[in-house]
């Protein structure tokens, strides 16, 4: 246990060492952990990962022996006028390799109680298996995202060191397509969300989850703050409904709008049938969500309205901001900031403006063994963007502050008219303002002809 525990806590020192450098530079892939809490309302998120389930919550409570899981959940949260997102997978069959160990036991397959242990349900679990669960969540408002068809670990962990991780970014690509795929033809959902099963983001080759998500359009949702759900305590249920509550009634009462922008980090899946008493502690927490006057939503719905955790929703920019977004182009940092007063440097305004087909080809330059272009290192998400706009003629450094002339060139090669109105070096929030002013020119002449 020390050793595991150890491990755990170097693998969270690393997390956050590799989530700081991620803080660098503009992506049009964002870690949603929190948003900027709204002014007058109250509103957080709250995701439940590796379902559906059709295994009853706690068969040991009289009742429940033929009720599943996934819709209980989202029965208790329609009742309480609340949604979520679901982190769905597509099976589970065959994503861990260990032993599985005892069923009734704290450990499975030497390992602290996990995910998915072999206990002959398979059938049980995924989105494959499960078509009525998964009607039943889009048909009801829920939201679904991409936890990976078959929940098998895209790199190595320290941690999980017994678990055959994939071994290429394609095999990686090729599980969350196969997902995508399978949601949208059967269901007619696209999926926008996705989170790597336990947060593991390195893939062989150098490569990692946010590379893998800029190639399928989405964000990467993480959490901040924990359900407590995901763990027995291997004591009474009681007890452990208790520790699911408690850590959600300290917040509150220590601060009312604690969780005010917050993403609520929950587990749907086999283990929660089995083990922990996340049927009953979910109504729990609800009410008590409810008492302080909150509203909870999927984390889609609260990125609708607050996409930030650094923009205030009612700023003056903040329309822009929206609008930038919702056209799918970059305009804030992987670590899901915007920094609306700092310097918005040449590089960054080339990773907003360039063709799609020019960032994307960092991703492909890598796979292929490549660490820099044209003296550039391709770790900086902004590389072939600035390459593109250097090929064009810009002469611009990539780490100058983007000034009026350089921002109306930029918006020119990119096929926006390039109309600038401030004579002055841009922030991000005055360029997003220029940007999407630029952006409505270029789709109004469109409308009309021109």
């Amino acid at each position: 246990m020390f050793i595991y525990n150890a491990l755990r806590k170097l693998n969270r020192t690393r997390k956050e060492k590799i989530k700081a450098r991620a803080g660098q530079w503009i992506s049009p892939v964002r870690r949603i952990e929190r948003v900027h809490p709204l002014k007058g309302e109250r509103l957080c998120a709250m995701t439940f990962d590796d379902g559906p389930c059709r295994l009853p919550p706690n068969p040991a409570l009289a009742g429940n022996e033929n009720v599943e899981l996934t819709r209980y959940l989202a029965d208790v949260l329609l009742s309480f006028g609340a949604s979520a997102t679901f982190d769905v997978v597509g099976d589970t069959s065959g994503n861990y390799p260990d032993d599985a160990g005892e069923m009734g036991g704290f450990y499975w397959g030497g390992k602290k109680y996990d995910h998915y242990p072999d206990i002959g349900q398979d059938s049980m679990g995924g989105a494959r298996n499960c078509p009525e669960l998964m009607k039943y969540l889009i048909a009801n408002g829920f939201e679904i995202s991409n936890h990976g068809d078959r929940h098998i670990l895209f790199g190595k962990s320290l941690v999980y060191y017994k678990r055959r991780p994939y071994r290429s970014f394609d095999e990686v690509l090729a599980d969350l397509r196969g997902l995508d795929e399978y949601v949208y033809g059967q269901y007619g959902y696209k999926m926008s969300l996705a989170r790597p099963p336990h947060y593991i983001d390195r893939i062989a080759g150098g490569l990692t989850a946010y590379d893998a998500y800029e190639m399928l359009g989405y964000n990467y949702m993480a959490a901040s703050f924990d359900g407590g759900g995901w763990m027995p305590q291997a004591g009474s249920r009681e007890e452990e409904c208790e520790k699911m509550l408690s850590g959600l009634r300290a917040a509150l009462e220590a601060d009312p709008d604690a969780l005010n922008g917050q993403i609520i980090f929950q587990k749907d899946g086999f283990n929660m049938s089995r083990k922990t008493p996340v049927a009953d502690a979910l109504p729990m927490q609800l009410a008590l969500l409810m008492d302080y006057g909150y509203r909870v939503v999927g984390v889609e719905a609260l990125l609708d309205r607050t996409p930030f955790a650094d923009l205030d929703p009612e700023a003056p920019y903040a329309e822009a901001v929206r609008g930038i977004l919702k056209r799918k182009l970059p305009v804030g940092f992987r670590d899901n900031t915007f920094r609306p007063d700092d310097p918005l440097l040449f590089g960054e305004a080339c990773a907003m403006l360039a063709p799609e087909r020019e960032r994307m080809r960092r991703i492909e330059l890598k796979r292929e063994g490549n660490t820099s272009a044209g003296g550039i290192s391709l770790g900086s998400l902004h590389s072939t963007a600035y390459l593109w706009a250097v090929k064009n003629g810009m002469r611009n450094d990539i780490n100058e502050q983007v000034t009026s002339e350089s921002l109306a060139k930029l918006l020119r090669l990119a096929g926006y008219p390039g109309d600038i109105k401030r004579d002055a070096k841009y922030t991000h929030s005055d360029a997003a303002e220029e940007i999407y002013r630029n952006i409505l020119i270029k789709e109004a002449d469109s409308q009309n002809g021109k």
